[in-house]
């Protein structure tokens, strides 16, 4: 050994066990090597002595040490390691990267105020009833369900906004909250204990310090400043909807009546605002997965909608963009070779009709394989071999809307929790509306949901 391997390993190795001292505190580590060493050493078919040699770690960390390990046999039945200290570099990448997300935090939240103080605003609302969201659950498998569903829904609208400290605690908390639905009979105690979890606010609060250090505290403070103050607007808009309610006792003429019905809808948004942030989303997630794909904007009527009622509903389509990144659109060799163009296209439709408004999320990806969701309903349990047989496709398409079904059999950080497109009919279903999926295996996936304008009557 150099003279190197003195300062690395603290003196001298004569005679010391090489995976001992790469893992000092990682046993399987160590096994792992040590068997794989004699592996090498023992082969004498060199195609096969390449394959062991390509499954050594390329880099280990020793303490507060990180060490690039590189390895060349040596005849005799030997083997040399090549050890570099990147300690520094790595620490210096490390450093780029949580300075890449911290900008990256404060430009979404600059460049997407109203989604950033509508999302932490709701994620607060959830934190402070998440106890009563639980209380008022018949058993704890539905308020499992009911949190699961909010808990995944804001890890990708936080993801969206690269809130990275609070997206990682969510993502922790999903995973703890995946172990409890595994018992039989999750209680409402433990179910409440994992969504009080403090950790998670603390996470936020670490993303909100980045956008508060770069931007000041008067970012925040005047966040909510509109031109009549929020309750006037509110109360404008209820005198404005009784009024119209009465115009067969009113003399009230035509601009009156417009006037009016302005006010009713004073704090209204177009519903493509409520969305626009979405194509630089599938711009971004198609970046990181290799995928290449069309520029697109939201397209359609122009529909204003109150942002309390319809915002729950756009926030939880972020399920449908995501997917149709991970799960639709193929890489571009899997596109060219399928006699499609490299470049895959999402387009986001509104229309309005019949007193709806339907929003369409599609893709030319690969559609849905049936039968291999049938084959993973199975493995997940959903439904029987022969349940399950006799399904035509329409009904194994509506899995999808499933809590639990996912076709994917690693959680990554974009799918594989099972709950996007449940998430997005629930909230369909709270607005009196429903949720569909129309595939074209090898051609795309439309999802589509339709949900009256107006409020039903109470």
């Amino acid at each position: 050994y150099s003279q190197e391997c003195r300062l690395l390993f603290g003196g001298d190795i004569s005679g010391e066990n090489v995976a001992e001292l790469l893992f000092p505190s990682d046993p399987a580590g160590c096994e792992g090597m040590a068997v794989n060493i004699r592996r090498l050493l023992d082969e004498p078919d060199d195609y096969r002595r390449d394959l062991y040699l390509s499954l050594m770690p390329r880099q280990v960390v020793r303490g507060e040490t990180s060490l690039r390990l590189g390895y060349r046999p040596l005849g005799g039945g030997r083997l040399m390691f090549v050890i570099t200290d990147v300690t520094g570099e790595v620490r210096l990448k490390d450093a780029v990267a949580r300075e890449r997300n911290r900008l990256a935090c404060v430009v979404a939240a600059v460049r997407e105020q109203h989604d950033f103080f509508a999302v932490i605003d709701s994620f607060a609302d959830f934190r402070e009833s998440g106890a009563g969201l639980v209380a008022a659950a018949l058993d704890g498998r539905v308020a499992l369900d009911r949190v699961y569903r909010q808990v995944h829904t804001f890890k990708g609208l936080f993801l969206q906004l690269e809130c990275a400290f609070v997206a990682s605690a969510l993502d922790a908390l999903e995973t703890d909250l995946a172990g409890l639905g595994r018992e039989q009979a999750p209680s409402l105690a433990a179910v409440e204990a994992l969504v009080a979890d403090p950790a998670v606010d603390a996470a936020l609060e670490k993303d909100l310090a980045v956008v508060r250090e770069s931007l000041g505290p008067e970012f925040f403070n005047r966040r909510g400043e509109i031109c009549l103050g929020e309750e006037l607007a509110d109360a404008l808009a209820a005198l404005a909807e009784r009024l119209l309610t009465r115009l067969d006792e009113l003399p009230l003429g035509a601009d009156d009546q417009a006037v009016l019905a302005a006010a009713r809808d004073l704090r209204h948004v177009p519903l493509d605002k409520l969305l626009s942030a979405y194509p630089r989303l599938v711009a971004r997630l198609a970046a990181g997965r290799g995928k290449l794909v069309a520029p697109f904007v939201v397209e359609g009527d122009a529909v204003p909608v109150d942002p309390s009622r319809f915002g729950p509903l756009a926030k939880s389509l972020v399920h449908a963009f995501r997917n149709a990144v991970d799960h639709g659109l193929e890489t571009p060799d899997e596109r060219t070779a399928a006699g499609k163009p490299e470049t895959g296209t999402v387009t986001c439709r509104v229309r309005a009709g019949g007193g709806n408004v339907t929003i369409e999320v599609a893709d030319d990806g690969r559609g849905v394989d049936v039968e291999a969701m049938r084959s993973r309903a199975f493995e997940l349990e959903l439904a029987g071999a022969e349940d399950l047989a006799a399904m035509d496709d329409a009904a194994i398409l509506e899995l999808l809307f499933r809590d639990g079904f996912t076709s994917r059999r690693t959680v990554g950080d974009l799918s594989g929790r099972g709950v996007g497109l449940a998430a997005v009919r629930a909230e369909a279903e709270r607005l009196g509306g429903y949720a569909s999926v129309i595939s074209q295996p090898g051609q795309g996936m439309r999802l589509i949901v339709t949900v009256p304008l107006a409020r039903s009557p109470e």
